[in-house]
């Protein structure tokens, strides 16, 4: 009778706790499954997005790259022919790099900026994949209609524009098969003046193309508009470019009561009461655009249903084996099960009688466990006891560790809110979780009133959506970095009114958890400050300009009578010579030496107040052929060798203006060696951020108290009748390399000589080697048009 209630027992309870496991297996697994997968789908969606809005930023670079250039302006602001035909060459030629480079580049232009609108210069790729090709100028197209060259004649020097996907238009048609684009614009300026535009046009046909492979079989990628119509091709391909084509079907036509322009993940019914999940990811390209994955539910809850049908079969499993041991072995056991039973019932902590248990057969073995059991439960007890003492002091200590971390978040508290500077820190999702009174202070808000809220509500209403964007961009990549750099800042405040603000970033971890700590100050009086010291430099430049024409004016006035006393002078001289005395003959030789002198001075003065200008049109300069040069031009006497030592380089400079430093401190060495057997060494050198140019030579030296005179204008060591110079040499030398961010300075031994030295900072490679390329180019074409 117990073994068929045992049977009976086992055999319902085995089967309701697999019918309870698989139900529950069920259950969780789809609870946590659908999530997770819809999630999957979400991100590779965001991904797709991203690549999409990578290709509309990167034309945008390109685009203010070229825009930037000097031929862009030169192509159509150049002053001869000639010139256009050389820009024009550089463009091209740089447009055909960028297209084998990028092969996702369809074309690259510059099209005027006036009504018509007309291709001035074009590199495009065929669509018969013949390779890159520089369109001819007869076979240029006027795109003066197009929406994209009437947005970009709005522009702003720096800015760029990026038109709506569409489909490539040439010739006033859709070129077929459809080529979806999109296209960069660049304004070109010249003197304030928008006069032309650099256009990059960005073929998204293959990435497009790529969507439509989904993460599960049977699933399906694609990007549809603001409206709903599908921008990839759908079944035989007809609904691609529904709005340009004026056909198709929308994405609620197959999803109904659907709203692409919502980003959302969800489980609804499709096409033929299909459910399916899906994913809706906005991109940046244009308002409304979105892309849109979605896959089959079976597909989504596979693994779901699989983990159920394991169940069911390991509870089957289960069922057989238990109505197997228990009909087999049932019987078997019951008899000597009641006999352990009742000594396993009599079980006291303090005695414990085993004396009726089984001796025989396998039960023997279970009694001798038993009562090795009773030696082991007294000996766990025990056991127990002590863990219980141990487990004590350990909870002691961590109530202590509890304290001192305690301790430790009341020392971050006190800090932040100790910092003279306004501290918010926020969460991964954009919650504020904590501020201090200098943030109150400064935002006008009350703790608690921020605590809790997104932190969107202190950034004003025209910059929110970038703010929410960069971010999540931060977070993803987290690092100490300022906030907004190149860019203005301002925080809302509770009035409305908004602060200019300077923000730094560093991410911490809080409970676990990824956070970022915004350290906030108010820049409106520094912001002030930097206006008030810009006007200040904009009234000293015009002091200046009135300064250099001053000079100008007077030594042009002075140097005119001065030119008549010389002239009557030597009338004097030669005509009276013969007959007056030696005494008067030199003081006419006195009286013509003092007005060249007076000359001179005059000369230097204006030399010294240009040397003080804006450093001139730059170029790239040989050093090593200038040094020469120079030296060729001074030609020092006999007894004087100058030697050139050193890798000279080529540098970015006006070349006059280096000229002019290189001539005064070598001729300045030449003029003072005063040694029968003199040298002159002119060399370079470099370190981490600048050439170093020096004149040494062997002379006698300059007292080390005059280190400073020396530089000071009309300041001479010997009588100016001795050398023959007006003393504004070295200042002028010291005006133009400071002038052009450099410093100089003198080391001398007296009786051992003295060495000048100047530095020229770095000019960015990238900037040197497209100079050099320019030049070279220009070079070519212009002797491409000598006769």
């Amino acid at each position: 009778m117990i073994v068929r209630r045992i049977l009976l027992a086992a055999f319902v309870l085995v089967l309701g706790v697999s019918a309870a496991v698989a139900w529950w297996t069920r259950r969780e697994m789809t609870a946590y499954v659908v999530p997770r997968e819809l999630g999957r789908l979400s991100e590779d969606g965001r991904r797709l997005a991203a690549l999409l809005e990578s290709s509309a930023t990167t034309a945008s670079e390109d685009a203010r790259a070229i825009a930037g250039l000097p031929q862009s302006v030169a192509v159509v602001r150049g002053g001869s022919p000639g010139d256009r035909a050389a820009a024009r060459a550089v463009l091209e030629a740089l447009f055909v790099q960028q297209c084998e480079a990028k092969p996702w580049i369809l074309q690259m232009r510059i099209i005027a900026a006036d009504e018509s609108g007309m291709e001035i210069v074009r590199v495009d790729r065929p669509a018969s994949d013949e390779g890159v090709r520089v369109v001819p100028i007869d076979e240029m197209q006027a795109k003066g209609d197009r929406p994209y060259v009437a947005a970009g004649r709005l522009l702003a020097d720096g800015q760029a524009h990026v038109s709506p996907l569409e489909p490539n238009v040439e010739h006033g048609a859709i070129v077929r098969p459809f080529q979806p684009v999109v296209r960069a614009v660049a304004p070109v300026v010249f003197e304030g003046r928008t006069v032309a535009m650099a256009v990059v046009n960005v073929d998204l046909g293959p990435l497009l193309a790529s969507l439509q492979a989904g993460l599960y079989p049977g699933g399906s990628v694609h990007v549809v508009d603001a409206s709903g119509n599908y921008i990839t091709p759908v079944g035989s391909g007809r609904e691609q470019f529904a709005v340009a084509t004026g056909s198709g079907r929308r994405w609620q036509d197959d999803y109904p009561g659907l709203d692409p322009a919502a980003s959302a993940s969800l489980v609804l019914d499709g096409p033929g009461g299909t459910r399916v999940g899906a994913v809706i990811v906005p991109t940046s390209l244009e308002p409304g655009v979105c892309v849109v994955e979605v896959a089959p539910y079976a597909q989504i809850t596979a693994i779901g249903g699989a983990a159920t049908d394991a169940a069911i079969a390991v509870g089957a499993i289960a069922l057989v084996g238990t109505l197997l041991l228990v009909g087999v072995f049932g019987a078997w056991l019951v008899r000597p099960l009641n006999r352990l039973s009742t000594v396993v019932g009599s079980y006291r902590e303090s005695s414990w009688d085993l004396s009726g248990l089984p001796r025989n057969g396998e039960f023997g073995g279970v009694s001798a466990a038993i009562e090795r059991m009773a030696s082991t439960v007294r000996q766990r007890n025990a056991q127990l006891e002590a863990e219980i003492g141990r487990r004590a002091g350990v909870e002691d200590d961590l109530r202590a560790q509890i304290a001192r971390q305690d301790e430790a978040e009341e020392r971050f508290r006190l800090v932040v809110e100790a910092s003279p500077s306004g501290i918010c820190v926020v969460g991964a999702g954009g919650e504020i979780l904590l501020v201090n009174k200098e943030m109150e202070a400064l935002l006008g808000y009350r703790r608690d009133e921020l605590i809790g809220q997104n932190v969107d509500m202190l950034v004003p209403l025209a910059a929110r959506g970038d703010h929410h964007n960069r971010r999540d961009g931060f977070m993803a990549n987290p690092a100490s970095r300022p906030m907004g750099a190149g860019r203005d800042l301002y925080a809302r405040r509770k009035d409305g009114s908004q602060v200019a603000v300077e923000i730094g970033l560093r991410p911490l971890v809080m409970n676990e958890k990824p956070v970022a700590l915004a350290s906030v100050v108010d820049i409106t009086a520094r912001r002030r400050e930097a206006a008030r010291l810009q006007e200040y430099a904009n009234r000293l430049e015009a002091s200046n300009a009135e300064l250099e024409k001053f000079a100008y004016v007077v030594s042009h006035d002075i140097k005119a009578p001065l030119r008549g006393i010389a002239s009557v002078a030597t009338w004097i001289a030669e005509d009276f010579g013969p007959v007056v005395d030696a005494e008067s003959r030199e003081n006419l030789g006195l009286l013509l030496e003092r007005t060249d002198r007076l000359s001179r001075l005059i000369d230097g003065i204006l030399a010294y107040s240009r040397a003080g200008r804006e450093p001139g049109e730059r170029q790239s300069v040989d050093t090593a052929c200038l040094v020469a040069d120079v030296v060729a031009s001074i030609d020092p006497p006999p007894h004087i060798r100058v030697r050139i030592e050193g890798d000279f380089p080529k540098v970015v400079y006006n070349e006059t203006k280096l000229r002019q430093v290189f001539q005064n401190l070598i001729d300045n060495a030449v003029k003072h060696l005063a040694k029968p057997d003199g040298e002159i060494v002119v060399s370079c050198e470099r370190d981490d951020r600048e050439w170093r140019f020096r004149v040494r030579d062997n002379g006698v030296g300059i007292p080390e108290r005059h280190f400073d005179r020396i530089f000071e204008l009309f300041q001479t060591l010997r009588p100016k009748d001795e050398t023959g110079t007006t003393g504004a040499g070295l200042a002028i030398v010291k005006r133009i390399v400071e002038s052009n961010a450099g410093v100089i300075r003198v080391d001398s031994d007296e009786g051992e000589g003295t060495a000048f030295t100047f530095t020229v900072p770095f000019v960015p490679p990238k900037a040197e080697i497209l100079m050099e390329a320019v030049a070279d180019r220009s070079a070519a074409a212009r002797g491409a048009n000598e006769p």
